[in-house]
């Protein structure tokens, strides 16, 4: 089991709590940060091992419309789609990632 799986099951009240992180969210920034860490790892960097990561953020998939109304205020679609352009697309005049568009960096890599 890896690491932070352990954790997690040991702090589960911990994302029960108000305020608490999102659990996906976390283990999202978990990977991100274990990544890092590997990357800056004297045992690859002596060996000129390079380490790569693909995190998509902002995804369109079917299971979007029921996110959207999870997260909206009121619970209609609409409004939560609002929310995430708000939060992830507006800053950078940007537009939701797609799952097909996931497998280009891999091949290259």
């Amino acid at each position: 089991m890896f690491h932070a799986e352990k954790w997690i099951d040991a702090h589960i009240d911990y994302f029960k709590e108000e305020g608490a992180p999102d659990p996906y969210q976390f283990s999202k920034q978990l990977l991100s940060a274990y990544v890092k860490a590997k990357c800056r790892s004297e045992e690859f960097i002596m060996r000129k091992v390079r380490i790569n990561a693909i995190g998509p953020s902002f995804t369109s998939t079917p299971l979007i419309a029921d996110f959207n109304k999870a997260v909206s205020k009121d619970g209609s679609e609409k409004s939560g789609e609002d929310e995430m352009y708000n939060l992830f697309l507006k800053s950078w005049k940007g537009r939701a990632g797609r799952p097909e568009e996931m497998g280009y960096p891999l091949v290259l890599l």
